[in-house]
């Protein structure tokens, strides 16, 4: 159908360059989290069949914000005889700009911000039937076929938020889709208030459950509810929340600045990238892939070790090709997970690694990670502090997470950066400077 094909070809194209599973979006981003784990997108729409339908959307500009809270990822201190008290979970903030003139020519800017060794700006560019996508993290772009969704919709490429326009006539034809929206069971959607955004009213439109899980007992759980800010006069979404409930992630995306009914010829859609970027092959079936393993911790210095410790003595991360490994970790840490992503030549573009142990200040167990990712413009001006230090004669700079503290460089076409939440300045430098490219 045509309304799968666009998407699921700009998917692939995207997560190929960026090297982003499923578009973890604060939508950022980097992901990329697969939201609240809502199968919603804004293509889901005409009923679920081909027909064409009868609104016609607008040029516009809006300016949006999205924020992404993950709590079934954090960094904290396990105290003894208590349960985890993380010190920060892992939050994605990003900044969307969509200009759209017609059906056939738009642009979508995604600025990630959070976090930080990630931040950089998507730039999606839709031209007839081409559509081009920039990534400033890699200063490369693709080049590929672009197919416009029929009846002149709007259509947000890669968001699994539904915002902005809604391919729906009327307020009850979207809250018919979204009761059938994904898997699991039919969702309780209605219509639960009112509220003024931007000056326009709006209806508040509330859908539960939005997760399912099962428990060891293999008992499916549903929890999390989304609600929706929808003009009615305009069938716009201007604001989206979600509590993910079990699935630990919640989000909000709030359209802040918007120029609706506008000239076409006052839309600024165009772009070219920049000189001296690189144009590669867009993502094929294969897409990005993305791995991690958590495990039961495996003392570091222990023999045998599977997750790259190994050997007597002293602990030695031994890290993948390409990639930094550090010869000094603090006494009595292993690894308790690691993931990875890579591009669809199978390449290796970042990878991270997650410690715990004990710190002489603290009872209980405590949290180490180091994260790596190749990046062509170096270390993200958000991790660049005035605090600095040196690592293996780069500038480096000592910054904070929440209640933990940080470590960030780029060296050798990688940007490093190492969160620790009980151990000392000295020691995340100690592990820095051991550290050597694979």
């Amino acid at each position: 159908r045509w309304h799968t094909r666009p998407g699921a070809r700009l998917g692939r194209t995207v997560r190929g360059l960026l090297a982003l599973p499923a578009f973890k979006i604060a939508v950022a981003a980097a992901g990329a989290a697969t939201l609240a784990g809502v199968a919603v997108v804004a293509w889901l729409a005409v009923g679920g069949t081909d027909k064409q339908v009868s609104q016609r959307v607008p040029p516009f500009e809006l300016v949006a914000q999205v924020t992404v809270v993950d709590n079934s990822r954090t960094i904290g201190t396990n105290v003894a005889g208590s349960p985890a008290s993380p010190a920060t979970a892992e939050v994605n903030q990003s900044i969307v700009r969509w200009n759209f003139r017609d059906s056939a020519h738009s642009r979508l800017e995604i600025e990630f911000i959070k976090p930080a060794l990630a931040a950089h700006t998507l730039t999606i560019a839709i031209s007839g039937d081409t559509m081009l996508t920039y990534d400033t993290g890699s200063n490369a772009y693709t080049r590929g076929p672009y197919q416009p969704p029929p009846g002149a919709w709007a259509m947000a490429p890669i968001f699994s938020i539904l915002f902005g326009p809604m391919p729906f006539d009327n307020t009850q034809a979207l809250i018919d889709s979204l009761r059938q929206t994904g898997s699991g069971p039919v969702k309780q959607v209605n219509v639960v208030g009112d509220d003024v955004v931007l000056g326009r009213k709006t209806v508040i439109i509330e859908m539960s459950p939005t997760s399912t899980s099962s428990g060891s007992d293999g008992l499916a759980t549903s929890s999390g509810s989304m609600r929706l800010w929808l003009d009615e006069g305009r069938m716009f979404v201007m604001r989206v929340a979600s509590d993910g409930g079990n699935s630990g992630q919640s989000y909000e995306l709030l359209i802040t600045d918007l120029n609706y009914a506008m000239p076409a010829n006052k839309v600024d859609a165009a772009f070219s990238p920049p000189a001296g970027s690189t144009e590669v092959a867009g993502g094929g079936n294969s897409g990005v892939t993305s791995s991690g393993s958590s495990s039961a911790s495996t003392p570091a210095g222990g023999r045998g070790s599977t997750l790259g410790i190994g050997g007597p003595g002293p602990a030695v991360m031994q890290g993948k090709p390409g990639f930094l490994a550090a010869s000094q970790l603090p006494e009595g840490f292993a690894i308790s997970g690691e993931s990875s992503e890579s591009n669809p030549a199978n390449e290796l573009v970042s990878v991270r690694t997650d410690f715990t142990g004990r710190a002489p200040s603290v009872q209980g167990t405590t949290f180490l990670r180091i994260e790596q990712r190749k990046r062509a413009d170096g270390l993200p001006a958000g991790l660049q502090t005035s605090d600095q230090a040196t690592i293996n004669g780069h500038p480096a700079y000592r910054g904070g997470n929440g209640a933990a503290k940080t470590l960030a460089w780029a060296q050798d076409g990688l940007a490093i950066l190492i969160t620790a939440d009980a151990l000392p300045y000295a020691e995340l430098e100690r592990i820095a400077n051991s550290m050597t490219l694979r």
